[in-house]
């Protein structure tokens, strides 16, 4: 069982988890942001045995971290419910295209060898976004391409704040952006109108989906490479929809799937090339 808990299957359950996501949150009868300021909340609670406070550093890096943290859980909510299940996972995994161009912005300098990656990303993203819905739907499309900036920008301030004790960091990121997730939930909404059922389907959102998926990541990471289990968790943007589907019958538009198709083989090919990167043999001795 030990074993079971601390390899590939350990990451493949928690992409299962993580994949369970928009079923509950297109069921639960609330706002959307009260949804995401709760989830984050009981999900910080779960994680928070996982915090060690020696090495965790408390500088400018952390607070920007839970800022975009806390406006990319709230993002993922409000596109979720606004738009398609499957439109908003693909979009939120548009975060190499922002990346990318970041890094030219910043550093005026291509990577020729994420060209391919990055154009098929960018391509799903015009597929999704060009698709002829109106009101809610066209929204939800932008919180979620707005989701895949808050997710390029929340992985880079990871990397920033160390990964001495991730799981810790995510913990004081769900507990702290919980609460300014609350600042903007609409005047005259309160946690007193959650019916019973939906606080079950909460408490699952934060204990498993979050909570617990966190944690096998973290324990499957431990005896699985970290492009392994990047290949791995691809399991959460393609069973979504599905669970979706059986469960609401929520059925992805033919922009959608195109679009989500192109997004998971840019992200297939930049794991790819990332491993045959790293794999290279150095030209130079000893580098």
């Amino acid at each position: 069982m030990r074993n079971f808990f601390s390899g590939p299957a350990a990451v493949a359950l928690a992409a299962v988890l993580w994949s369970t996501g928009g079923v509950f949150i297109k069921s639960i009868h609330a706002d959307p942001l009260l949804i995401a300021a709760v989830r984050t909340g009981i999900a910080g609670l779960v994680l928070a045995p996982f915090i060690r406070p020696k090495e965790l550093k408390i500088n400018i890096w952390m607070l920007l971290l839970v800022l975009s943290y806390g406006a990319l859980a709230a993002f993922v909510v409000m596109g979720t419910r606004w738009t398609s299940a499957a439109n908003a996972l693909a979009l939120q995994f548009t975060a190499p295209l922002w990346i990318f161009i970041a890094h030219v912005v910043i550093y005026r300098k291509i990577a020729y060898e994420n060209l391919l990656p990055v154009v098929l990303i960018a391509l799903g993203l015009g597929a999704i976004l060009l698709e002829p819905a109106s009101g809610t739907s066209a929204l939800g499309n932008l919180i979620g391409a707005g989701s895949g900036i808050l997710f390029a920008c929340t992985t880079v301030l990871f990397k920033k704040v160390g990964e001495n004790n991730v799981i810790g960091s995510v913990s004081i990121c769900n507990l702290l952006a919980a609460p300014f997730i609350f600042i903007f939930v609409p005047p005259g909404i309160g946690l007193a109108e959650i019916h019973v059922s939906d606080w079950m389907m909460l408490a699952y959102l934060g204990v498993f989906e979050m909570g617990a998926a966190y944690t096998l990541y973290s324990l499957g990471l431990r005896t699985t490479s970290a492009q392994n289990a990047t290949m791995i968790a691809l399991l959460e943007p393609v069973l979504n929809p599905i669970w979706v589907f059986i469960f609401i019958g929520e059925i992805p538009t033919p922009y959608g799937m195109v679009g989500g198709t192109l997004i998971l083989l840019g992200l297939i090919s930049k794991i790819v090339l990332d491993v045959n990167q790293k794999n290279k043999p150095s030209e130079i001795a000893g580098k």
